[in-house]
């Protein structure tokens, strides 16, 4: 997808900053759905085919409540999984201009997958409705099915047919898209932390089938479980009433039973999944703050583990709240130290991708000129302390600027940097004025003092 470094520009330090926090921001909403999507739709085949086969309503019952949770409207997953997807490839394109890596090849390539997963699901979500529709007509009297007909019988069973079989396929086709997708998303975030890799072109075996992607994804099914388990909690007894689930004693008590083992049987295991996770960062992308990150996230890991067991003692399930948020906390923690980690192994590239945008900026002198006003500066905040001829809270610039003629660079400097250089005179505070604003002044003021030098009016009154 090299292509992409055609659509994109060299960017300022400070934009890069903002995409590094916004990478972060889109990857915890990312892979906490996906989370929610990969594993209750794999939750949902296994009851549904446990529940066929035992003839168990509950199970049944379950698998369709976990589905309808995992894909709530095509709108939602437009929103949470195909737009951040997007916005990921194009953030690494801009982060990665002119490299050789090969990451957003890896991220386009999960995107089709994931993408094409949540085709298959939604298939899967509504033929639990086409079911539901066989069933409701099994229920009516023989009077009531005597009106309808034989030839719909026929019809009935055909759908009924169709809607099993659409079931299978189309729910394991969708759920290992999801898994194969975030497998190579895995593979693609970690090749951005790695910018040693970039110009050998290690490929794609080599990337998707590395300790540090593996480990990644290892850790993406584990926090992927602990994240459907708090979803479980809070959307089928929380959000908006839940799903019904608290109507029925026998099928609450399994939902909670399950919801809260595999929420703490999972969540036991993350402060060591994290730990282990750090000591895999490439060396070139640690620092304090991965480091903190890393500790904050065993955190929070702790805090799950202790919600979960009170649950799972005390039943009480309102504490699904504030394991819900905490386990997007964490995912956050997670995807802002892979930002940080990749912001740190691209120290390099960071620093020539703004010297490049520096460099374009002073391609264009004409806009900068004509932007940028000197005089305008001056007047709204020279002024307040500085006159040519008197002097204020500063001394007079007729006083000082003789030294600084044929020495702009200095005079720029000065102003960018300022310090105490005479005595009686307060030092000058910082402006917060950007290098062409600093060019902009400097000039102006310079230009004044030597026409009032070259027409003899250049005085100073003390």
């Amino acid at each position: 997808m090299h292509f992409l470094n055609n659509l994109v520009n060299p960017e300022s330090g400070e934009r890069l900053t903002l995409l590094y926090y916004l990478l972060s921001f889109v990857s915890t909403m990312f892979v906490t759905y996906i989370g929610i999507a990969a594993t209750g739709s794999t939750l949902s085949l296994f009851f549904n085919r446990k529940g066929l086969k035992k003839g168990n309503d509950i199970y049944r019952h379950f698998a369709r409540n976990l589905i309808d949770v995992a894909l709530p409207g095509k709108g939602v997953v437009a929103a949470l999984a195909g737009l951040p997807i997007v916005t990921i490839i194009l953030i690494y394109a801009e982060l990665l201009y002119n490299t050789n890596a090969d990451v957003t090849n890896f991220m386009t390539a999960s995107a089709i997958l994931v993408i094409s997963g949540f085709m298959f699901l939604i298939a899967y979500r509504y033929s639990f409705r086409l079911e539901g529709f066989v069933e409701s007509y099994k229920k009516l009297t023989p009077s009531q099915k005597s009106e309808i007909g034989d030839a719909s019988l026929v019809d009935l069973d055909a759908m009924e047919i169709s809607a099993h079989q659409t079931r299978r396929r189309a729910g394991l086709f969708g759920t290992a898209m999801l898994w194969i997708g975030m497998w190579v998303f895995m593979g693609g975030s970690n090749l951005a932390l790695n910018s040693q890799a970039w110009p050998q072109d290690a490929g794609t075996f080599a990337v998707l089938f590395s300790w540090t992607t593996i480990w990644s994804f290892i850790h993406f099914i584990t926090a992927a479980v602990v994240i459907e388990s708090a979803a479980i909690l809070f959307f089928f007894y929380i959000w908006d009433g839940g799903v019904g689930a608290a109507n029925n004693e026998a099928y609450s008590s399994f939902v909670k039973r399950f919801a809260m083992n595999a929420g703490l049987l999972f969540a036991i295991v993350q402060p060591l999944i994290i730990f282990i996770d750090l000591t895999l960062v490439p060396s070139a992308a640690k620092d304090g703050a991965v480091f903190g990150l890393a500790g904050l996230g065993l955190l929070i890991a702790f805090v799950l583990v202790h919600f979960f067991y009170r649950m799972l003692r005390l039943r009480k399930v309102y504490l699904g709240s504030f394991a819900f948020i905490g386990v997007v906390v964490m995912v956050g923690v997670w995807m802002t130290a892979k930002g940080v980690s990749f912001s740190k192994s691209n120290q390099a590239h960071y620093q020539l991708m703004a010297d490049n945008y520096d460099k374009m900026l002073s391609e264009l002198p004409e806009v900068q000129t004509a932007k940028i006003s000197g005089e305008k500066i001056f007047t709204q905040t020279c002024s307040a302390c500085h006159r040519f001829h008197n002097r204020l809270v500063g001394p007079a610039y007729n006083m000082v600027l003789g030294g600084y003629e044929g020495k702009m660079s200095k005079l720029e400097d000065f102003i960018m940097n300022p310090r105490q250089v005479l005595q009686g005179y307060p030092p000058m505070p910082k402006q917060g004025l950007n290098q062409a604003q600093v060019k902009a002044v400097a000039e102006y003021i310079m230009n004044v003092y030597q026409t009032e030098e070259k027409n003899g009016t250049a005085t100073y009154t003390k």
